[in-house]
């Protein structure tokens, strides 16, 4: 699938699903950082 073919909408819906994809791995990387630091205490 080339990119210059997509329309707008399409556009956007593909940034809006890497978005989503890129938030969850940040916030599981998160929350895993979280309970190995309070493991630690």
């Amino acid at each position: 699938m080339r990119l210059n073919k997509l329309t707008p909408t399409q556009m956007k819906r593909k940034m809006k699903h890497m978005l989503g994809i890129h938030e969850r791995t940040f916030k599981v990387k998160h929350i895993k950082r979280q309970s190995l630091w309070l493991k630690a205490q």
